[in-house]
């Protein structure tokens, strides 16, 4: 299943535009387990933890671990994860109790991830 932006909600997510002012999601609303739901997901699985006054980032890949203890920031809907051999960026399109949409500057495609 793939989803694709449309041309002008992904302008405005891809610069930081109008939908950047208004996002109000939280780091703590991250924080949890995740597994792919889509076919444009970078992480097969992953989760968001905060161990006192660090965010941590590790995912999956076929139940085994593939990414442990990279670091996570979420600023304007703008997620970043930094590990040793990884420096990714998304863009939070959207995030409910259930799921959540990933975008990235390089594709309109959504990943999605439904919270386990």
């Amino acid at each position: 299943m793939k989803l694709l932006l449309s041309a002008s909600l992904f302008g405005a997510i891809a610069t930081g535009g109008n939908l950047a002012q208004a996002c109000n999601i939280t780091p703590q609303r991250l924080i949890g387990s995740w597994v792919c739901v889509s076919s444009a997901c970078e992480f097969q699985e992953m989760r968001f933890e905060r161990e006192g006054n660090k965010l941590k980032f590790s995912s999956w890949l076929h139940q085994r671990p593939e990414i442990v203890n990279a670091s996570w920031s979420l600023k304007q809907c703008q997620l970043q994860i930094k590990h040793q051999t990884l420096g990714r960026e998304f863009r939070v399109v959207k995030l409910d109790g259930k799921q959540l949409w990933l975008t990235t500057k390089h594709s309109p495609e959504i990943a999605i991830y439904e919270r386990l």
